[in-house]
């Protein structure tokens, strides 16, 4: 496995644990005041979080269909980083946002294509 791979993978892991400990928060504060919205936004990270989940597992054994997945949910993520770059928490949108840019760029490096292209 390259190196590049490896630390996408790595960072991946991270924005995952990241994610489910938003989702957690989330579900605490959902069974303190439920509504229909609150619920749905839930879903969806419920959703979010476990397609992260199995795209990193793919990325692990080399799918080149996960790297299509997971550059799809990294574009979703640069959504709300910008605009909570914009919205005054600057320092947590740049995180976001450099980290899901850098498994874009981490994913496309020719290491990693040649990995993923057999």
């Amino acid at each position: 496995m390259p190196a590049t791979l490896r630390i996408a993978i790595v960072v991946l892991w991270a924005q995952f644990l990241a994610v489910l400990g938003l989702f957690a928060i989330y579900v605490v504060l959902l069974v303190r005041d439920p509504s229909i919205l609150a619920f749905y936004v839930g879903a969806f990270g419920l959703i979010f979080t476990a397609a992260l989940f199995f795209m990193i597992l793919a990325l692990g054994r080399f799918s080149t269909a996960a790297r299509g997945g997971v550059f799809a949910l990294e574009l979703i993520v640069l959504a709300p980083a910008y605009y909570m770059i914009t919205g005054g928490k600057a320092w947590l949108g740049l995180i976001i946002g450099l980290s899901a840019v850098a498994v874009i760029a981490l994913l496309v490096l020719p290491p990693t294509n040649r990995v993923l292209s057999r």
